[in-house]
């Protein structure tokens, strides 16, 4: 058959990722819907890890982008290539590799992604690992920093959802209501709502879980099902 009939086979699993050398030594073709062949190495272990995450195959996006930073610690990429790692293993719950991922990208100059974002799945990371009183503090230093930040309002959220699974009463409802005072118009304003209603009903000083439970109902506090892109 003919060079340009041969049929070429889809990324599948991370085994499948493309390594130029072992494409080229077994003489098959780089996937096309990829637009693979006309990149270099670097540019191709990007494009898959992009890719791959974007269809959830998180381990070939995982693969790709280990490569290509093992491989290529001077690419222009690797910033956003370590943020877009630490989203991978954050949705694949290996979360202490992803909290080291998202504190590495904050170190470089200038941080990858929108502004603050990766100071953001910090938070989320510490949130989904039970350390809410990290998470809080790292969501208020996002506000504090910069409150034009896109992820500004999923801060606050994070934010009040920490201080309510630290029974704090009154910062969660403070958090709720200047989410819904800055941010009227965001996606979790409804359950903001809510959520403020029900916490201001109940007596604070009922201190079993029946106060926390009956709040928490309202809306589920784990952040990453939001849309966002990440879920396990």
């Amino acid at each position: 058959a003919g060079a340009g009939k041969s049929r070429e086979r889809p990324v599948e699993d991370a085994h499948d990722v493309p390594d130029l050398d072992l494409v080229r030594r077994a003489g098959k073709p780089v996937p096309a819907d990829l637009a693979l062949a006309a990149l270099d190495e670097a540019g191709r272990l990007w494009l898959v890890g992009e890719r791959a995450f974007e269809d959830k195959l998180h381990p070939v996006s995982r693969v790709a982008l280990e490569r290509l930073i093992q491989r290529y610690p001077a690419d222009s990429r690797i910033p956003e290539a370590t943020l877009l790692l630490g989203k991978v293993q954050l949705a694949e719950g290996a979360y202490e590799p992803a909290l080291a991922a998202f504190r590495q990208a904050q170190t470089r100059t200038p941080p990858p992604g929108k502004p603050e974002e990766a100071r953001f799945w910090e938070a989320e990371t510490l949130f989904r690992m039970g350390r809410y009183d990290a998470a809080r503090a790292v969501y208020e230093a996002l506000i504090a920093t910069n409150a034009a930040s896109p992820f500004a309002p999923d801060a606050l959220y994070g934010l009040a959802w920490s201080h309510l699974e630290l029974k704090r009463r009154e910062p969660a409802i403070a958090a709720f209501r200047q989410l819904l005072g800055a941010f009227p118009e965001h996606a979790t304003a409804p359950s903001c709502s809510t959520t403020t209603r029900i916490m201001s009903v109940l007596k604070p000083s009922c201190r079993n879980d029946m106060y926390f439970r009956m709040a928490k109902s309202s809306q589920s506090p784990l952040l990453y099902k939001n849309s966002r892109g990440i879920a396990q």
